[in-house]
C-alpha cells in the first residue's frame, strides 16, 4: 500500500509544469487525508541563487522562490512558460528596467532595487514578465507623494530627458541647446505630464524646439534671456510623446 507521503515524495511539485495530483480514487493509496498530500505539491521550493545580468533568466530558476544576487542592471527576465510564479528576493542594490511589454513594472517607471527589496512576478509567456507586486524592505511604498528632480546636463547641444526618471527636471545650459530628446517614454495609448525649470547662463543660451512641441496659439515660447533668468517649461503629451502641448512661462523672480 503507498501512503499519500510516499506518494508525494515520488511526485515531487517541479517548476516545469510537470505537477502531479492523485484522483480521490486512486487505487491503493491511504494514509491520512489525500487533500492533504494534494496541499503538499503546492509547497513552495527554494531554489539556486541567480547572479544578476542584463538577461537575469528568473524562469530556469530551480525553485519558485529565488534570491537574484549582484548589482548588474535587469533588462530582461528571459524566457518563461505563461502562467508561472516567481518569488524574488533581491541582494542589492540594480535596477530593474521598466519596458511596457516584456518587464511590466508598478508604476510604469525603472525600480532601484535594495538589499533585502522581494517581488512577485509572473510570466505572461515567450520572455514577457509582469511585476505583480513589489514589497521595498523599509516598507516604503514604490511611489511617494514627493517626486525626485532630475538636472539635465547637455552634451554636444543634445538634452536627453529620461522620462523613467519622474516628471520633474532642470536644466541650466553654457552652450546653445540644439536638440531635445526624451527616452524611456510611458507607453503606447499612455499620457504624461513632464515639468522642466530652465536657467539661463551668463551669456544667453537659445534651445531649438522640437517639431513635437505645439504652442499655444502656434507662437513657439521663447526663452528669457537675462543672466540666471528662470522659465518654467511645462510639456503634455496625450499619446506616449509623438506630440507635446507645450507652454513655456518667462521670468520667474
Amino acid at each position: 500500500m503507498t501512503t499519500a507521503t510516499a506518494l508525494y515524495a515520488a511526485n515531487p511539485l517541479t517548476p516545469v509544469g510537470t505537477e502531479k495530483i492523485a484522483a480521490d480514487d486512486a487505487a491503493g493509496v491511504s494514509g491520512g487525508l489525500l487533500s492533504q498530500a494534494i496541499a503538499n505539491l503546492f509547497k513552495g521550493t527554494k531554489g539556486a541563487d541567480i547572479a544578476s545580468a542584463a538577461t537575469t533568466s528568473i524562469g530556469a530558476a530551480t525553485g519558485i522562490f529565488v534570491h537574484v544576487t549582484g548589482t548588474t542592471t535587469i533588462t530582461s527576465f528571459g524566457s518563461g512558460t505563461a502562467g508561472h510564479l516567481r518569488l524574488v528576493r533581491f541582494a542589492g542594490i540594480l535596477t530593474l528596467t521598466h519596458n511596457a511589454t516584456s518587464l511590466i513594472l508598478p508604476t510604469g517607471a525603472n525600480i532601484t532595487t535594495a538589499a533585502n527589496d522581494a517581488a512577485i512576478f509572473v510570466s505572461e509567456g515567450g520572455s514577457n514578465w509582469r511585476c505583480l507586486a513589489y514589497m521595498r524592505a523599509n516598507g516604503e511604498p514604490l511611489k511617494q507623494s514627493g517626486q525626485a528632480v532630475t538636472a539635465v546636463t547637455p552634451a554636444a547641444g543634445v538634452a536627453t530627458f529620461d522620462l523613467s526618471l519622474g516628471d520633474y527636471f532642470t536644466i541650466a545650459p553654457t552652450a546653445d541647446v540644439t536638440s531635445i530628446v526624451f527616452t524611456n517614454l510611458p507607453g503606447a495609448g499612455k499620457g504624461a505630464r513632464k515639468f522642466i525649470r530652465l536657467t539661463q547662463d551668463a551669456t544667453p543660451r537659445a534651445y531649438t524646439w522640437p517639431a513635437s512641441f505645439k504652442w499655444p496659439g502656434g507662437v513657439a515660447g521663447a526663452v528669457s534671456t537675462g543672466a540666471g533668468a528662470v522659465d518654467l517649461l511645462e510639456l503634455t503629451t496625450f499619446d506616449n510623446g509623438t506630440t507635446w502641448r507645450a507652454v513655456l512661462i518667462n521670468n520667474f523672480a
